[in-house]
């Protein structure tokens, strides 16, 4: 299996700096998962077929798998629905 690596947008980033210390640190493990093993998350259907999420605390990791450069296209989504896309 290809080793993976997370790509993220700005703001993403921005958002997950600005946590607090312990969920950044739960975040940043639930990323280190999926690179391990990318198909854990579940897959979205209809609209966000394609996506694939997983939940950590009341947030959700959104992220597409890129095969083609071995990498993951993740956003935040928070508990009031607002998100930081890549």
């Amino acid at each position: 299996m290809k080793a993976y690596r997370a790509r993220y947008s700005k703001e993403a980033a921005e958002r997950i700096r600005k946590l607090h210390p312990q969920v950044k640190r739960e975040i940043k493990q639930g990323i280190k998962e999926l690179l391990v093993a990318p198909l854990a998350g579940h897959a979205l259907q209809f609209g966000l077929a394609g996506l694939r999420a997983s939940r950590i605390r009341t947030y959700r990791i959104i992220y597409r798998l890129n095969d083609d450069e071995s990498c993951i296209d993740a956003s935040l989504w928070d508990h009031v629905g607002t998100f930081t896309k890549n």
